[in-house]
């Protein structure tokens, strides 16, 4: 089992961009993103093995709540989510794609998926991945 600790606000997947001539990029947040991923993970497991089989990912993705939203968790008894964005499913789309080829060979192994947003006032993605 791998778990991972991603600091700072998740930022989603975002599209590839295509200019006038056809060329199309990464958007600089994007791919800043999957860097930051990347070198937390090598930082924190520096002679890991991809692993080759079947991987179970289970996200848990803290975001900072506005000011207004933190009066509101406070005066509520219900627990209050975050519906806002980045979307859940980009958050794991990125984090499949940096991990790609470091903590697994490919991301067509991921076979069970679990994400669920919460808010926070300390902005992270927390990552595990296991083997079934």
């Amino acid at each position: 089992m791998i778990s991972l600790t991603i600091p700072g606000p998740p930022v989603g997947k975002q599209r590839a961009h295509v200019c006038r001539t056809g060329h199309a990029f990464t958007p600089a947040k994007t791919v800043n993103y999957e860097a930051l991923v990347k070198q937390t993970f090598a930082a924190k497991y520096p002679d890991f093995m991809p692993m080759s089989g079947p991987v179970r990912m289970i996200l848990s993705i803290y975001i900072m709540p506005s000011k207004e939203t933190q009066r509101k968790i406070k005066k509520s008894i219900a627990r209050i989510y975050p519906i806002i964005k980045p979307d859940a499913d980009n958050i794991l789309k990125i984090v499949a794609d940096a991990l790609s080829g470091l903590a697994f060979v490919d991301d067509k192994q991921i076979i069970s998926v679990y994400a669920e947003k919460k808010y926070s006032l300390k902005p992270c993605v927390e990552v595990i991945l296991a083997e079934p």
